[in-house]
């Protein structure tokens, strides 16, 4: 099945450049222009009208994308299914996942994965909250894995993960551990507890507060009267991890972080509040078709 036409369309509907489209593509814009020019000219209707920097779709090519959608996607099922008669443990699974999942959660899943089933390829695809939505509606993923489970009008099978707790960081260096070492008290926890007003007018690295994480710092400092300095202000985890083993400031960070980072210049505190859980969810569409090697997939994550 020659799908390419389908792809190079649908490509371009996405990004709404054709100069951005070809490099995505791999192909020149001179050559992506004129594939588009010889096919409208086939299909006798124009799929696409300039309006200012960017591309719009037209009615037609609205009409046009959404069959392509669902060509691609049955393209991707009947190799699915081809893969499951034919090759066994053999294939490809297909992982759309937030940054943070990605980055944090799936690699201990495929690791142990792949000692069993060697020759499985994974592709994750990083999606934002937006563009998770978009992917789920269109089926473009075996699985997803995120924070959140999307509300959007298709029907999902999900799954919680699990929770995550969250935890206190502290640059090894900084000279509160010793105060938080001899008020520390030991549990069945992960780490030693101690009450967040420990840390108070302390020095933080937080995350904007238009992320979820943000919000949720927000709300613990607000619940528990807790004055904190903002030392710094980011959108990523990584960065917050960077500015703790630096020796740039304290962060409240998820479990599952510091359970990979025990490097020895941070010592971790779980907390004696209550705080907000963060829930890891995996979905994928109840009503696409699901291959035997992502199923399997699945007991890794869960």
């Amino acid at each position: 099945m020659n799908t390419k036409q389908y792809r190079y369309v649908l490509e371009l509907a996405r990004v709404k450049n054709f100069s951005q489209a070809a490099r995505n593509l791999g192909i020149s814009q001179p050559s992506l222009s004129q594939y588009i020019k010889k096919l409208e000219d086939k299909i006798n209707a124009q799929l696409f009208i300039r309006c200012g920097t960017e591309l719009k779709l037209t009615d037609a090519g609205e009409q046009y994308i959404k069959t392509a959608g669902a060509v691609i996607n049955l393209e991707r099922e009947l190799k699915s299914r081809l893969d499951d008669i034919n090759k066994g443990n053999f294939g490809t699974i297909k992982i759309g996942a937030s940054p943070y999942c990605s980055s944090y959660v799936l690699p201990k899943a495929i690791k142990k994965f792949h000692q069993e089933y060697p020759d499985i390829s994974i592709i994750i695809e990083e999606l934002t909250s937006q563009e998770m939505s978009q992917n789920v509606k269109n089926a473009e993923c075996d699985l997803y894995i995120a924070t959140y489970s999307p509300e959007i009008s298709v029907s999902l099978n999900t799954a919680k993960i699990r929770n995550e707790e969250l935890v206190l960081a502290v640059p090894n260096e900084f000279d509160i551990n010793g105060h938080l070492a001899n008020s520390a008290k030991k549990d069945n926890r992960q780490f030693p507890v101690i009450s967040i007003q420990e840390v108070n007018n302390q020095y933080f690295a937080v995350m904007n507060e238009y992320t979820v994480m943000g919000t949720q710092f927000n709300k613990i400092c607000e619940t528990n009267k807790l004055n904190i300095k903002k030392r710094l202000d980011c959108t990523k985890f990584e960065t917050i991890i960077k500015a703790v083993t630096n020796g740039i400031a304290l962060a409240l960070i998820p479990d599952t972080i510091a359970q990979q980072n025990l490097a020895s210049d941070v010592k971790y505190y779980s907390l004696s509040e209550k705080t907000p859980l963060r829930s890891l969810f995996l979905f994928y569409r109840s009503d696409a078709y699901l291959s035997t090697i992502a199923q399997k997939f699945i007991s890794y994550l869960t």
